[in-house]
This record gives structure tokens, sequence and C-alpha cells, in this order.
């Protein structure tokens, strides 16, 4: 058969139990295969030659072909492996064909009835160039099964040097190795190095003995000898100072250095002891140059003990104890006490001879602990606790007061309240030591004022009622047409009078105002200084002031009003820098006054009224609030 991969044989099979041959056969390929199996099959020409005319036409996509009836056939495979030729070069394929042959005689009846082709991986063989330091190397593979191959290069080895140290310390010229690279050439010193100066060199390539790669040689440095001293004179020795050399034992440069003198070494000795009046004298000579030199020893002056070993000490000798025990000190000729100065006489402690006179200071107190005193029972709230403490040397006795009195603490027991006539009485008692208090308060006085009542027969009768107890103090009828009127009196807000601060007749009232304070704040309207007739507000919120006024009665007829505010009372004199403002206007009176926050409030008003119309009241003065507002005035 030729070119079996030109042909696409989908089925040849054997019926066994009916001796025919069946060929499925594509159009296109299998045409002319089909040709060239009739022309070997002479036995079956004219049914190939049939099945070929009707496949050909069109009219049948396959068809039986019939055997002669002579041979029992089967399949024989054979098996070649075909060269892959792509570029990948992974696997090669594995191409099987099969023959019929015949079981009795072994004739071959059809030949490559059927082709399989299947892929495998090639089994590789490697053989290898290895790379060296000028050429690369190769590795070759080549398929055991197909023959196939395939070369890789093998890039070349990198050029191995010996260490550039190796070079230094040798003269110019080549160098050979030695230890591990014995009989090798290591390299060449082009440039020998100096003790300050760098030199150069090549190394060579350890495996081609070819490649170079320059290297710089270290400067060796200098090679120093031992120092040396240059001598200095003996008696110089210990204030000169020395110097020392030392030379490279290359190069011959020099160096030196300073020792320096390390001074006398002085060994004293004290040829006259000073005293307390005349000096003494220290001889020191030195141990490497034996100069000698003498020094004065300044005389010590007297030494005497402190005056305190003196203080309230009785007269006579006085010892030493302690750092001065078996000296005398001196004697007291006058001894100090606690408060007087007393007179002694010093010695000097070293001659025990020269004297000095001294005034020995008072000694003070040498007070006692302080001693708290016992306070009866019935007097620990209104007693003070003293403590007292004594000096032992001269008797006299102190005291004070170590806790004050604390007071009582009262409980209360019975109260009465004051009524227009009659005191108030409040008991109370200590609830420690149990003393008992009376306190009485004042009547109140009556509180009057006119009222009103029409009588049946048109009289209208009006009484003086005490508006606390009811009590009428005074009655009269009158008509309708009769008042107790008085005309353009004085209308003020309450506060203490304008006299009593100022001087002179004029009772008009002043109200101290404290800015500091918000709130509303309310202040009766005195009339002629007898009567309450209304009620003055002053609104003070946020900063802003808002001072307004409301009348008790519809018989009360205002001719005028003002308002003044003073920032003191030098203003209220003079009128300077007065402030008038409007009733019920908002203002902010830190714009006048600055942070003065004490001010006066003077309101007037001139006005009629009947003394007798309903909600005209008299009016009492109240010391006690008068005396705390005249604590606002600056």
């Amino acid at each position: 058969m030729t070119e079996q991969t030109a042909y696409d044989i989908m089925t040849v099979g054997l019926h066994s139990h009916s001796p025919i041959y069946s060929v499925n056969l594509k159009k296109e390929n299998n045409i002319k295969y089909l040709e060239e199996l009739t022309t070997k099959r002479y036995l079956m020409l004219l049914l190939c030659a049939a099945l070929l005319s009707a496949y050909a036409a069109g009219t049948a996509e396959e068809m039986p072909i019939v055997h002669d009836g002579r041979h029992k056939t089967m399949e024989q495979a054979h098996s070649l492996p075909s060269v892959n030729k792509t570029d990948s070069l992974e696997t090669h394929a594995w191409i099987t064909s099969y023959d019929l042959y015949c079981e009795d005689c072994g004739r071959v009846v059809a030949e490559n009835v059927r082709i399989e082709e299947k892929q495998e991986a090639h089994v590789w063989s490697v053989s290898r160039k290895e790379p060296t330091c000028t050429e690369e190397g190769t590795e070759t593979s080549v398929c055991t099964v197909c023959g196939a191959e395939k070369t890789a290069k093998v890039p070349k080895l990198s050029h191995t040097y010996a260490e550039a140290s190796l070079l230094e310390g040798r003269p110019i010229g080549a160098v050979q190795g030695s230890g591990e690279y014995a009989g090798l050439l290591i390299g060449e010193v082009t440039e020998a190095p100096t003790c300050t100066e760098s030199g150069a060199g090549m190394l060579l390539c350890l495996t081609c003995q070819t490649a170079t790669r320059t290297v710089t040689l270290a400067a060796r440095g200098h090679e120093w000898s031992e120092w040396t001293l240059i001598p200095v004179p003996a008696e110089e020795i210990c204030v000169t100072d020395a110097v020392e050399k030392r030379q490279c034992r290359h190069c011959g440069e020099e160096e030196t250095r300073i020792v320096p003198a390390a001074g006398h070494q002085w060994r004293e000795t004290v040829a006259k002891e000073a005293s307390c009046t005349e000096d003494g004298e220290l001889v020191r000579e030195c141990n490497v140059c034996h100069i000698t030199e003498k020094e004065i020893l300044p005389a010590l002056g007297h030494f005497f003990a402190p005056i305190s070993a003196f203080v309230k000490h009785e007269a006579g000798p006085v010892a030493g104890s302690g750092e001065y025990d078996g000296f005398l000190l001196g004697k007291v000729t006058v001894p100090s006490t606690c408060t007087e100065d007393g007179k002694g006489i010093l010695l000097c402690l070293r001659c025990q001879k020269e004297e000095s006179e001294i005034v020995i200071p008072a000694g003070g107190h040498a007070w006692s602990e302080w001693e708290q005193q016992e306070v009866p029972e019935d007097q620990v709230c209104v007693t003070d606790v003293l403590q007292t403490r004594a000096c032992p040397d001269c008797g006299l006795e102190e005291s004070e007061v170590f806790s004050p009195a604390p007071g009582h603490q009262w409980v209360a027991v019975s109260f009465a309240e004051p009524t227009c006539t009659e005191p108030g009485r409040a008991v109370r008692q200590c609830a420690v030591c149990g003393t008992e208090d009376v306190i009485e308060t004042p009547a109140v006085g009556h509180c009057y004022m006119w009222m009103e009542s029409m009588q049946p027969n048109g009289v209208t009768v009006s009484e003086y009622v005490c508006t606390i107890c009811g009590s009428v103090a005074q009655q009269r009828s009158k008509s309708s047409e009769e008042a107790q009127m008085y005309y353009n009196n004085t209308v003020t807000s309450f506060g203490p009078m304008t006299r009593v601060l100022l001087g002179g007749g004029v009772w008009n009232r002043v109200t101290p105002l404290n800015l500091a304070d918000e709130g509303m704040f309310t202040y009766p309207l005195i009339a002629s200084n007898l009567y309450t007739v209304g009620t003055a507000t002053v609104i003070n919120e946020k900063g802003i002031q808002t001072i307004s006024y409301k009348l008790n009665s519809p018989k009360i007829t205002v001719h005028s009003e003002k308002l003044v505010i003073y920032p003191n009372l030098d203003a209220l004199r003079t009128g300077e820098n007065a402030v008038a403002l409007e009733f019920d206007q908002p203002v902010d009176l830190k714009n006048y006054f600055g942070e003065d926050q004490q001010v006066l409030m003077a309101i007037t008003l001139k006005a009629d009224y009947d003394a007798y119309a309903y909600g005209i009241q008299g009016f009492k003065e109240d010391e006690e609030l008068i005396a705390s507002m005249s604590e606002l005035i600056d």
C-alpha cells in the first residue's frame, strides 16, 4: 500500500459467521485505496466495481464487500515509530498498520486494512561537553526510540582569581602561587606600593592563565622602630619635657613625641613647728633631682573654745568635755541667765596663756512640753482650752490658747411670734452644756391704713385699721365728696433718706442697687414720707436693666416723673456723672459706669393723692433694712 497517511480508513472488519469482507469507506481519499484493494483481490473485483460505482455516484456512504468464501482471516499488526518533526521535540508517534491473513494457510488476504497512531514521550540519552572559562559547552540529547535529536548550549564559566592580598609585599614582576595555588602563576606586581602610597598589580585567571584583572595594592604603612629617649640634663629632669623619636625601617621617615615632665617628688620635713605667736619652717627636698626648698609656716594664732560652752554656766572655771576634754576653757565671772547676758574669760587651748574677755549671751528659756488645762463641763462651750509650759531654769510659766471655745450648739425649745403690742419670745438650749437662753423680739407695732365702707344712709365711714391685728385706731364719717387730699407731693422709692446721707432738710430717698445681682427686685414707693402708694420694679437680666413702677390706687394723679442713676454718693451730692433714664426702657448701665457695680437709683414723682383711698396705707420705717441697704453705698 502506498502513502498510508493519504487514506482515512474507518473500519475493516471480518464477519466470522458469514465470510464477507466489510470495508467502511468515506468519500475523497478512500476511493483511490479502494481501487488498489480491488486490483489485489481479483476475486472481489466485480463486487468492488459495483461498490465503487455506487460510492462514487454518492448514492451510498458505505457498502459491504464479500470475500471469495475460501479463507478464514484474522488481523496481524505491524508497529513502527515515526519521528515528530515539530519544533518542541517533546514526543514521537507510534504508527500501527493491520493486515488480514488466513488462519489456515497463512496467506495475506489484505494489507494495511487498518492504521493506528499514538503520541509517546521521547526517551532521551544525554551527552555533555563541559564548558570552560573561554568556551561554551554543549548538551546533546538523542531519543533511544525514534532517534530524534536536540542540542543546547552551556554558558561559559567565570574566571577565577587568587586574592589580591597575595600580591602585597612582593617585588615587581610575576608572582608564583603556593599552597592551594602551588604551580600556578597567580599574577604580577606592576607598581610596588610604598609606606604612604598605593601600588598596582594584575591577577591571572587560575583556570585559563590568560584572562587578567587589574587590582590596586594598598599602601603598606610605616614599620616603626622602638621609641628612643633624647637625654635631658639631670638637674632639669623634673621640670623639663623630654623628647622621644622613632624611624620607619623602610623609608627612613622620623617621628617625635613629647614626654611631659613628671614634676618634683617632694619629701617634706618640719624644721620648726609654728606656735600661736611665732612662725615655723618647712623644708622640702626632691627625691629625683635633690633640689631643696624652704617654706614659712604662719603662726597659728590663739584658739578658743566656743562661747556656747559658757552659757548658763555657774561662776568659776569651765572645764572642757568631748573634743575639748582635758582642756581648761576659761572661767565665768558673771553667769548668764535665761534673759540676761553674763561675762567671762576665755583661755587659749594651745598655749593656755592668752586670755580674752567675753560677753556670755543670755541662754533663753528651756521650756518644758506643753500641758493642756482642763475646763469645767458647764463651761466647755464658752471657755477656751489653754496649754501651759514652764522654764526649769528660771521658773517662768506661759500659757496660750490650745483650742478656742466652740460656742453653744443651740436647739430651739419654744417660740412665740411678736404681735403688734406684745414682744416675741424664743427659748433655746445648748445641746452640749445644757445652758438655756431666752431671746425677746420687740413688738412689731401697728401698721394702719385707711379703709372705707359705705353705710346704708349714704355716709362713707373711713377707719384707720391695723393690717396686722385688725384694731381700729381712728374712725370718721364723711360724705362721698369728702377726702384727705395731698397735692403735688413727692413720691420716691424706698431707701436711705438723702438728709441722712448728705445732711439738710430734704427727706427724699435713694435706692442702692448691685448690678452684679441678676433677677427681679421690688421696692415700695413712699409718698410724703407717710404712705406707701405703689411699687418700683428693677429687672436685671443678662446685663440689661429695665426700671418701672406701679401705683396702688386710681386716686393717685402723677404730674411729673424722673428717674436718675448716680454712680456714688459724691455724684449724688454734686450731680456730676449722673444718668437720666426713661421708665420701661431697657438699658446697659455698664455703658455709663464701666465695671462699677454699686449705683444709686433715685425715683422722684410729683403726685396728688387721697390718703383715705383704698390701697394707700401708712408707711413705717424698717431700720434694719435701711442699715443693710446703706452698706451698699460707696
